[in-house]
């Protein structure tokens, strides 16, 4: 019961950027802190495959600054395909 943020590209509009939260979709709210992770990766929507796969991040004091990093790091590496 996790929200997944997308992003789409639009110089690559077969792949997108998911972030997969742990926000709870019919409360909103979060767990507490270092007991989840934040995913992030890119996806093929027309195979449905993953195309780029990182580290999860944990939700522990600095969760924030590592996780806007991760989703420019898997930005610029959709982009660099």
């Amino acid at each position: 019961m996790e929200v997944v943020y997308v992003k789409r590209l639009l110089t690559k509009p077969n792949v997108v950027v998911k972030v997969y939260s742990s926000i709870h979709k019919n409360d909103g709210i979060s767990r507490a802190c270092g007991k989840d992770a934040i995913r992030v990766c890119a996806v093929n929507t027309k195979t449905d495959r993953g195309v780029i796969k990182s580290n999860r991040i944990n939700r522990v004091p600095g969760w924030e600054l590592r996780l806007k990093n991760k989703v420019t790091d898997v930005w610029n590496q959709v982009l660099a395909m």
